[in-house]
């Protein structure tokens, strides 16, 4: 529970960071869209922390985490308007991408795909700002070209996991609903 409590506020600070288009909260991408099942719709998110930690061997100063990574996806039930916030970072560096656009779903080969209308880049470089731009017609393409999943669900305990993959036989991304 904690995990998602500070995921979601990493995503609220981020969205708020990221200089993103204000369109009144609406998404008003003419791209096609298709329903989304019941089970899909709503807010998921993923997060990972790696607890290896790098330490100054001449001084043992704990220098921080090699990694930490999250994402946030919110689907609306009428697939129109689709958010997608990736954000990672290192002790070197950090950074947030913000996609948004709208969904097709095939039911019936547990698969979808995003159509971007907007992306906006944010990095961070040790603790200047150096990337922080919307994305070009020519990315927003491409991401829509590489944001097609293959999806599916698992139960462990209480727990119900969104999975998604790249192809269907390939290691899954495990999501969890927030709302």
């Amino acid at each position: 529970m904690k995990k998602v409590i500070l995921l979601l506020a990493v995503v609220t600070i981020l969205t708020s960071a990221c200089d993103k288009e204000n369109d009144g909260g609406g998404n008003n991408c003419n791209l096609p869209s298709t329903p989304v099942p019941a089970n899909v719709a709503g807010d998921w998110v993923n997060g990972y922390t790696s607890f290896t930690q790098v330490v100054d061997a001449y001084n043992g100063r704990i220098l921080g985490t090699t990694w930490k990574s999250g994402r946030y996806l919110s689907l609306s039930a009428d697939g129109k308007k689709v958010q997608l916030y990736i954000m990672g970072g290192s002790m070197y560096s950090e950074f947030a991408t913000m996609v948004e656009g709208t969904v097709e779903f095939d039911p019936a080969n547990s698969f979808f795909k995003v159509n971007v209308c907007k992306a906006h880049y944010k990095g961070w470089n040790g603790s200047s700002l150096s990337v922080n731009r919307d994305a070009t017609d020519a990315e927003k393409q491409q991401l829509s070209q590489n944001l097609q999943f293959y999806y599916g669900f698992e139960t462990s305990g209480n727990i119900t996991w969104f999975q998604l993959r790249f192809d269907p036989q390939g290691s899954p991304t495990s999501f969890t609903r927030v709302k």
